[in-house]
C-alpha cells in the first residue's frame, strides 16, 4: 500500500520538525512547504515546495499556487507560529491571511485531513494578538472544513525549543527572579507527546472535526517547574526573588527582550487546559514535562558562560595592549624587557610589537578565528610566564601576583578553546 503523503507547512520549526521527524518514522512521505527548497538537505521520504505564508495570502492567485502544492496529498498540517511580531512578520499575515489561502485550496480539493496547531488560550476569552490571530484562523478553518482538527498546544518542552533554552537558563541560577514569585499556572507538555499524538490523528482520523487543548499531566506554577527542573537535573533548590508586577508591566510597556505586554498578559492568564480528550482521541497517555536532561541545563547555562568567558578574556589582552602603549611608564616596561634578554636596539619594537600581537589576539576573540586566538594565548602566556619567573624572578613574590595570576588565565583560556567553538550547537538544525 502507498504510503500517505502529508504536506507539512512550518516544518522547520521548533514543533514541525518534531512532528515531521515523527511522520517519517513511522512511514509517512512529506512534501514540506519551505521558503528556500534548493537549501534543504535531501532526505529520504521528503518532497520540498516553495511556500511563504507572508508572500501567498488571500486572493485567488495564491489560492491556486497552494492547490497545485497540495495536489496529491491526503492530508495537511499547518504548524506556523510566532510568539513576537516584527515588520516583516505579523500575526495577521501568518496566523489568519496566509493559512486563510491554505483552507481554502485545502477545500477546493477535497482534503478532509487538516491539523491546524493552534494555541492554549485561542479561546473565547483570548485578549491578546496572539491568541485572537490563531482563534481567527481556527474558525475560519471550521467553517471550510468541518473535519478538520484544531490542536490547541499549552508551553511545549523540548530540545530545540527557544523557550525551552530559556526556562533551562533560568533554571539553572541559584537565584530564580520571576515575576510576581511565578506563581502563574503552567502546564507543561512534552515536544514528543505532541508530535506522536499528530501522528496517531493522521492515521486514526476521528469521525468528526475537533478541537482539543494539548497538555501535560501536571499543573504547576512556573516557579514550581523550575525547581523541579533543578531537582531532577541534581541541582539543589534554588531561592526565589520575586519581581513585582508593576515592575514587570513597566519593563512591557517598553517591549523590550522577551517581555512585552502581550506575552505578560498571555503569563498572568495562565497556561492550562484538560488533556483527556486528546489523550482519547490518540490513545496516549500524557508524560511529564517537568523533568530536563542535566545535560539541557549545563547546555543552558554555558551558553551565556562561553560569551562571558571569551569577553572576559578578550578584555584582558586588549586593555593589557592598551595600558602598555599608553597608559603605563613606558621605561619600566622596557626595563622588564632589558632584564628578559632584549636587547636595547630592540626594547621599542618589542614593546609596542608585544602590544600589538595582544591587541590582536584580544580582537580575533570577536572573530570566527577565535580558535586559533586561543591557542597563540596559550602559547604566549606559557611563554611570557617562563621568560619572567627565570629572568625577573621578584615579579613571582609581588603582593598583587602579576605572574601567579598567568595560572588561572592559562586554565580559563584552556576551557575557553574547549568549549567556545564555532556556536555551531547553538544553532538550530537544517531546516527541512
Amino acid at each position: 500500500m502507498k504510503p500517505m503523503r502529508i504536506f507539512l507547512i512550518g516544518g522547520t520549526g521548533f514543533i514541525g520538525r518534531a512532528i515531521a521527524e515523527r511522520l517519517l518514522a513511522d512511514g509517512y512521505t512529506l512534501r514540506l512547504c519551505v521558503r528556500d527548497p534548493a537549501r534543504q538537505p535531501a532526505l529520504a521520504g521528503v518532497e520540498y515546495v516553495k511556500g511563504d505564508f507572508n508572500i501567498q495570502i488571500t486572493d485567488e492567485a495564491n489560492e491556486s499556487a497552494w492547490r497545485d502544492q497540495l495536489a496529491g496529498c491526503d492530508a495537511v498540517i499547518n504548524a506556523v507560529g510566532i510568539i513576537r511580531e516584527s515588520k516583516d512578520a505579523t500575526f495577521e499575515r501568518l496566523h489568519y491571511e496566509g493559512p486563510l489561502a491554505l483552507f481554502r485550496a485545502a477545500r477546493s480539493l477535497k482534503i478532509r485531513r487538516l491539523i491546524q496547531i493552534s494555541a492554549l488560550g485561542a479561546d473565547e476569552h483570548a485578549e491578546t494578538k496572539y491568541h485572537l490571530s490563531k482563534r481567527k484562523a481556527d474558525e475560519a478553518l471550521r467553517k471550510l472544513i468541518p473535519s478538520a482538527v484544531i490542536l490547541r498546544p499549552s508551553l511545549v518542552i523540548g530540545p530545540g525549543g527557544k523557550s525551552t533554552k530559556l526556562l533551562a537558563l533560568l533554571a539553572t541560577l541559584p537565584l530564580l527572579p520571576l515575576p510576581g514569585g511565578g506563581r502563574f499556572l503552567l502546564q507543561p507538555l512534552r515536544i514528543e507527546d505532541l508530535a506522536a499524538g499528530v501522528s496517531s490523528l493522521i492515521a486514526k482520523w476521528p469521525s468528526r472535526g475537533v478541537t482539543v487543548d494539548v497538555a501535560g499531566p501536571e499543573v504547576v506554577t512556573m516557579a514550581q517547574m523550575l525547581q523541579s527542573f533543578r531537582r531532577n537535573a541534581g541541582f539543589a533548590a534554588a531561592y526565589l526573588i520575586g519581581i513585582p508586577m508593576s515592575w514587570m508591566r513597566a519593563v512591557a510597556r517598553w517591549g523590550t527582550g522577551i517581555v512585552n505586554e502581550e506575552t505578560l498578559q498571555m503569563l498572568e492568564r495562565g497556561n492550562t487546559g484538560d488533556a483527556r480528550p486528546f489523550e482519547r482521541l490518540t490513545g496516549l497517555t500524557m508524560r511529564s514535562a517537568l523533568a530536563l536532561p542535566a545535560g539541557t541545563l549545563y547546555e543552558a547555562a554555558l551558553s551565556v558562560i562561553r560569551p562571558m568567558l571569551r569577553y572576559s578574556i578578550a578584555f584582558v589582552w586588549i586593555w593589557t595592549a592598551i595600558v602598555t602603549a599608553f597608559l603605563y611608564e613606558p621605561a619600566i616596561s622596557m626595563s622588564w624587557l632589558k632584564q628578559s634578554g632584549v636587547p636595547d636596539g630592540l626594547l621599542v619594537l618589542f614593546l609596542y610589537g608585544s602590544c600589538l600581537f595582544d591587541l590582536v589576539l584580544g580582537l580575533m576573540l570577536f572573530s570566527r578565528y577565535r580558535r586559533i586566538s586561543y591557542g597563540f594565548q596559550l602559547a604566549a602566556v606559557a611563554f611570557y610566564t617562563l621568560v619572567i619567573a627565570f629572568r625577573i624572578p621578584e615579579l613571582l613574590l609581588h603582593p598583587l601576583g602579576p605572574i601567579s595570576k598567568n595560572i588561572p588565565l592559562l586554565v580559563l583560556t584552556a576551557v575557553g578553546w574547549l568549549f567556545d567553538g564555532d556556536d555551531s550547537s547553538d544553532r538550530l538544525r537544517p531546516e527541512r
